[in-house]
């Protein structure tokens, strides 16, 4: 099973699915155009199987390895923040019905559960491929 799991890594290091960057050779639009949503898809599409382990690791919860978590837009770091402030503050949900604070709620879950998935697996394949660096790169990680 671990060599399974072990050639899907590898095979997302592929230079052909587009995760070779080097930042010194990056441009302004890459760095822009870069998205951890299309990331998540990518990776999703091409080993489900390992997109769907590391899910499940992360979260206990198989819910949140299903294909539809990894549609829709992924929350920016700077709304994460935003969110948990008015949180505190008493004012993140205070609009809308309990369904909809729950949908809200669930909503920037799987946001956060696609972005620690992608980063989990983007370590992995750094580790198996140095040049394979796409997210460290636009995100300035060595």
């Amino acid at each position: 099973m671990k060599k399974v799991y072990h050639r899907a890594v590898r095979r997302l290091t592929d230079k052909d699915n587009g995760w070779h960057l080097g930042a010194v050779h990056m441009s302004a639009d890459d760095i822009l155009d870069f998205k951890v949503e299309d990331m998540a898809a990518g990776i999703r599409d091409l080993e489900p199987d390992l997109w769907e382990l590391i899910a499940f690791l992360l979260s206990g919860d198989e819910e949140w390895s299903k294909p539809s978590c990894t549609e829709g837009p992924v929350l920016s770091w700077d709304e994460i923040e935003l969110w948990n402030e008015l949180e505190e503050e008493g004012q993140g949900l205070a609009v809308g019905s309990d369904s909809t604070k729950l949908d809200t709620r669930k909503r920037r879950q799987q946001a956060l559960y696609r972005i620690k998935t992608v980063v989990v697996l983007s370590m992995l394949m750094h580790s198996v491929n140095q040049q394979c660096n796409a997210l460290a790169a636009v995100n300035h990680i060595t």
